[in-house]
């Protein structure tokens, strides 16, 4: 590790030019990559916009949104509405 330490002291250039290539070479192979081996990464989410007239935010809540939260979660993990809450 001393030795490694001492070279790279003593070869600022080749680090540097090493350095360069590195980066030129990755962005090369990365513009040069087919859109088929660059994965599809999105987020799955879901927004429901409720509308309750009168009602306070923490109520709109408490009567609309978390049910909604429980039922669609429960429809994915194919769980039970009590397994939801506990965990």
């Amino acid at each position: 590790m001393k030795d490694l330490v001492n070279f790279i002291l003593g070869n600022k250039l080749a680090v540097w030019l090493l350095t360069i290539i590195i980066t030129v070479s990755g962005i090369y192979s990365g513009t040069r990559m087919n859109m088929e081996t660059i994965p599809n990464i999105s987020i799955p989410y879901l927004m429901v916009m409720d509308v309750y007239p009168g009602a306070t935010p923490e109520k709109v809540m408490e009567d609309v949104s978390i049910p909604i939260v429980y039922e669609v979660l429960s429809k994915m993990f194919k769980k039970n509405r009590k397994d939801i809450v506990e965990n």
